[in-house]
């Protein structure tokens, strides 16, 4: 149905959106209308809540997928501009929501992207700790340590909430496959990370022990 479609902030607990009374599309409170049937807001509108795992980001484009020449539509098109094609409501519901997975986990990838960056950032000032404990007897300074680590905990988290997510789509969209490299990616380099950052933990603990 249309009201699996929430056009809300992504990477949040749960949300709330106004679900149309007369479509059933759902939408931002914030709207004046629906914009699937244009019925007037808020008097034809429930509020509903939905948890994160199903709510697309706020920049993702809602549309349908022509099922003749596969064009991007507008969500309320019945008949294709360019085929002629038939667009079904259920066809057009089904082609909605796999759009907005789809956009949602590109544009996730994009976020978890961004952060790779820090992966070097976590990796250096872990170097830079340990040597500092080490080449100047100050062991106190593994306290530190424990920012660097936390930085790689936390995008690794991130990660492993981006395939809980979207671990039951199939699809082969080039987009959603894109959207997967990015992630594989970024998983691959926050282990390598990590893995350095525990060999690391092993020396510090070792020069404590020794004290």
């Amino acid at each position: 149905m249309f009201s699996n479609l929430k056009i809300l902030l992504g990477f949040m607990p749960s949300v709330r959106f106004a679900e149309c009374t007369q479509c059933h599309v759902g939408s931002s409170p914030k709207l004046p209308q629906c914009p699937n049937c244009k019925a007037s807001f808020p008097q034809n509108y429930v509020i509903r809540k939905w948890v994160a795992s199903d709510i697309p980001d706020d920049r993702v484009e809602i549309f349908v997928t022509c099922s003749g020449c596969q064009r991007p539509l507008k969500p309320k098109t019945e008949k294709c501009p360019e085929c002629g094609a038939t667009i079904t409501r259920e066809y057009a519901s089904e082609s909605m929501k796999a759009n907005a997975e789809i956009g949602q986990a590109y544009v996730s990838a994009q976020k978890i992207e961004t952060q790779n960056p820090a992966a070097v950032f976590a990796l250096a000032v872990s170097i830079i700790i340990t040597a500092c404990a080490c080449f100047f007897d100050l062991p106190h300074m593994g306290w530190f340590f424990l920012i660097p680590v936390t930085i790689s905990m936390g995008n690794l988290l991130t990660i492993r909430q981006w395939f809980r997510w979207f671990k039951s789509s199939k699809s082969d969209h080039e987009d959603f496959v894109k959207a997967r490299r990015k992630v594989k990616h970024a998983l691959c380099r926050w282990l390598a990370v990590l893995a350095a950052q525990v060999i690391l933990a092993v020396l510090l603990a070792s020069l404590v022990f020794h004290k």
